[in-house]
């Protein structure tokens, strides 16, 4: 993705290494804990002390400490340096402006963020939509099932962003512990990864994912292969409202979404005779519903060879023989 909007090697490799140290540092936050929660305050001290040499006379953070869960953490991180970077290259953080952060806390509702950049060059809205742009603006919807608001302002350009309840640290959560047993459709199966056949043949294709990152390439992945249109949804509300608007000819269905599972999603797919196939990063310590063991899982992050195995078993149909290619690995 990051490679897609670059414009040159340089500029490639600069905003991949600056993407990939934001996590880094991010998971460094968390995983000191245990992977448990992190500050946003930290987030931001951190990026500022990385591209922002003059940022503590430049950078004003006012509101209480905010804990979130880790996984809204990692999905932040992204935001905040994108907006750091953005600002050290063209906003108030190039010259002698200032950057005010306001955190607000609402524990009934969540959390806000509001990003103001005041005192730098005139602002001018960009003429072309970069992947930094779709990390600020559909990160926060996206992965956290919040709001991503952006103004270009003469005055300095400003963001606003909400995280719900859900991802603040109020209490630990448990944890839960996925055993053995389901059926995998892996890179071990074999097949020829050099074939390059459009096995989806402009099929209209459903995607739940709530990761962003991973639902971007899983989108350009589906498209690769022939699909005519990609619907990605991030929660199964949505994907339920999708399922009453739309016609799907095929369903890819992350397991866990949010704080639910898919099952019940699968189990409508299947009674309006939508063929779909499940997604798990747990590999083969996922277990499936009892009304969907006769299923298979495809292991995230998704990878084009294993999405058009998996299309074509679809295709052969539950009453076929499946091909020794295409056959899954039982445990």
């Amino acid at each position: 993705q990051t490679g897609r909007s670059a414009s040159d090697v340089m500029s490639y490799v600069d905003g991949l290494n600056g993407r990939v140290q934001a996590l880094a540092r991010a998971h460094d936050q968390i995983t000191q804990q245990n992977w448990g929660p992190g500050s946003i305050t930290a987030l931001f001290d951190d990026e500022i002390a990385a591209h922002c040499p003059n940022g503590p006379g430049q950078f004003v953070l006012e509101g209480p400490v905010v804990l979130l869960q880790p996984t809204a953490i990692t999905s932040l991180a992204l935001v905040i340096h994108e907006l750091v970077t953005n600002s050290v290259k063209h906003g108030a953080l190039s010259s002698v402006g200032t950057v005010y952060v306001t955190v607000e806390l609402d524990e009934a509702k969540g959390v806000w963020l509001r990003w103001r950049e005041r005192g730098g060059p005139a602002v001018q809205a960009p003429t072309r939509r970069g992947f930094g742009s779709v990390i600020v603006e559909r990160s926060v919807p996206f992965d956290l099932n919040g709001l991503a608001e952006t103004r270009y302002l003469l005055a300095g350009f400003e963001a606003d962003f909400f995280i719900p309840s859900a991802h603040v640290w109020f209490a630990p959560l448990p944890g839960a512990t996925p055993s053995s047993g389901a059926s995998i459709l892996s890179a071990a199966e074999g097949g020829d990864p050099s074939k390059h056949r459009l096995p989806l043949g402009s099929l209209r294709v459903l995607l739940v994912e709530d990761n962003m990152m991973i639902a971007l390439e899983a989108e350009d992945t589906l498209t690769a292969l022939g699909a005519s249109s990609v619907t990605t949804v991030s929660t199964l509300q949505a994907a339920a409202a999708a399922v009453s608007t739309e016609a799907f000819d095929l369903a890819v269905l992350d397991i866990n979404v949010g704080q639910g599972t898919s099952f019940d999603l699968a189990t409508r797919l299947k009674a309006l005779n939508v063929p779909y196939f499940f997604a798990s990063g747990y590999g083969d310590q996922v277990t499936l519903d009892p009304q969907h063991v006769a299923s298979f899982v495809i292991q995230k992050p998704y990878d084009q060879e294993w999405l058009r195995r998996a299309i074509e078993r679809i295709k052969i149909g539950a009453n076929s023989p499946v091909p020794a290619a295409v056959a899954p690995v039982v445990t």
